[in-house]
């Protein structure tokens, strides 16, 4: 698969520009990102599945949410199964929505093994906020800059503050309530650097890291799936989970997009369709899209064609 700066060098041939224009830097990073979500929202890849022990049901704070609650890890998109580690046999988790696990009247009690796993809601921090009370943000590498933290404050309202930190360290004046929203998302404010560059930036409720973003790596904002295990575990448990990852972005113009090599061809005609729009060639810009659009369905038949495996069937089995 070619970097971004070697796509980069080939749209400047079609559009008879220095490879190293700035303007032409900005739009390929942007180009490079829209192609790669755009291809990775087309279809459940087998390019970007995952397999990785978790631990689940530490998460949870308030009233009747302190069990079973586990956030997902943000690179995880979507989760495929979940079973139980550690046996001799696979047991799997019956995955199902928010509504339909409070429909079958769940129990409260903790136990164990956990046969349901509730999908709810999508948070920017990696747990419950556990205790009413303000939010500490600290960076390890001393930078001045400014967050935003969103929530619910402990009267019940809507709350929004943006913490200036100084020296690396910055308290919110905001009370925010306990549990899953009384902070619902912790972010970056890229262009409030001041001083020094951010390295790790960590986000602390009552001595408990709520949320950690790496500046360093890019990481402005994270998106947390929220999960809820019934019966709930008791004090946390490892489970083997599957999942469909979420596609990492294009950050820097040496980064290589996550596509198979045999179908880099496919971020190429997206490349060409922007270049064309820019271009004020419309008509070019719509025929390069359904080219992209093509490519991208050849690339699912591509996908389904497992040997020695039919899609969608199974083997039939005589009693």
């Amino acid at each position: 698969m070619l970097s971004v700066r070697q796509l980069q060098e080939w749209a400047a041939l079609q559009t008879h520009e220095d490879y190293t224009d700035t303007q032409l830097t900005t739009l390929m990073l942007r180009w490079a990102n829209e192609g790669t979500q755009t291809i990775a929202s087309m279809e459940n890849w087998e390019w970007l599945q995952g397999q990785k022990e978790l631990t689940y049901g530490t998460h949870g704070a308030g009233a009747n949410t302190a069990t079973g609650i586990t956030y997902l890890p943000e690179y995880i998109h979507k989760l495929v199964s979940v079973w139980p580690s550690g046996r001799g046999y696979r047991q799997q988790v019956e995955i199902i929505g928010g509504w339909e696990l409070d429909a079958r009247d769940p129990s409260m009690v903790a136990g164990s093994p956990a046969t349901i796993l509730a999908l709810w809601g999508y948070y920017g921090v990696a747990r419950d906020n556990p205790t009413a009370g303000v939010i500490n943000v600290a960076d390890a590498g001393g930078a001045a800059f400014s967050v935003v933290i969103e929530g619910t404050d402990a009267n019940g309202f809507k709350a929004r503050e943006t913490v200036v930190l100084v020296a690396g360290a910055g308290v919110s004046t905001t009370t925010f309530a306990a549990g899953p929203d009384g902070v619902k998302r912790c972010y970056i404010l890229e262009n409030s650097v001041t001083a020094g560059v951010p390295t790790i930036v960590t986000f602390v409720s009552t001595g408990t890291t709520i949320e950690t973003l790496n500046y360093t790596n890019g990481e402005m904002v994270h998106e947390h799936r929220r999960t809820e295990l019934s019966p709930a575990t008791t004090g946390g448990a490892t489970y083997l989970t599957r999942y469909q990852e979420r596609i990492r972005p294009v950050r820097t113009v040496n980064d290589v997009p996550e596509i198979p090599s045999e179908f880099e061809d496919a971020l190429m005609l997206f490349i060409k369709s922007r270049l064309a729009a820019f271009r004020n060639d419309q008509q070019g810009a719509l025929v390069y899209e359904q080219m992209f659009r093509n490519r991208v369905k050849e690339m699912k038949s591509w996908q389904n064609k497992d040997p020695g495996r039919l899609r969608g069937m199974s083997r039939l089995t005589r009693n």
